[in-house]
């Protein structure tokens, strides 16, 4: 299981010691949901959130900085994801749990691959292996 609240947290840092430039940083870390939101959210959606997204939410309830949100909190996943339930063309294994920042979805598929959502062309796009390659901020 990944400390996600510790990655996070170190981003800005060690990008400095590094000469990246991150964005606009720090990042804004909420409080994570509780256990009895998660469950929740499954009844409302009808399904189980996967475990990584889970464990994220968990940590923090969605994060960003000044310029995006990375990923989404608690609320718009589950709003994000019953509005896909009524898309006929949207492939009902993947989860949504983020956004791109160019209005294509960031969903994690049952084996955990990170795929975007094209609703245009009505079809995912990789994107990562994992949640933790996806936010494997340079080190």
């Amino acid at each position: 299981m990944i400390d996600w609240r510790v990655r996070l947290d170190g981003v800005w840092a060690d990008a400095e010691s590094k000469d990246w430039d991150p964005g606009p940083g720090p990042l804004r870390l909420r409080p994570g949901c509780s256990p009895a939101e998660l469950a929740a959210a499954e009844r409302r959606l009808g399904r189980a959130i996967p475990p990584p997204v889970a464990e994220l939410l968990l940590a923090t309830n969605g994060f960003g900085d000044e310029w995006a949100a990375y990923a989404d909190p608690l609320d718009a996943v589950i709003d994000t994801n019953l509005w896909f339930a009524e898309d006929e063309h949207f492939d009902r294994s993947l989860f949504a749990f983020a956004g791109d920042g160019a209005g294509h979805p960031l969903c994690i598929a049952p084996d955990g691959t990170i795929h975007g959502w094209n609703a245009i062309d009505r079809e995912a796009f990789p994107i990562a292996r994992s949640l933790d390659e996806l936010y494997a901020f340079p080190r």
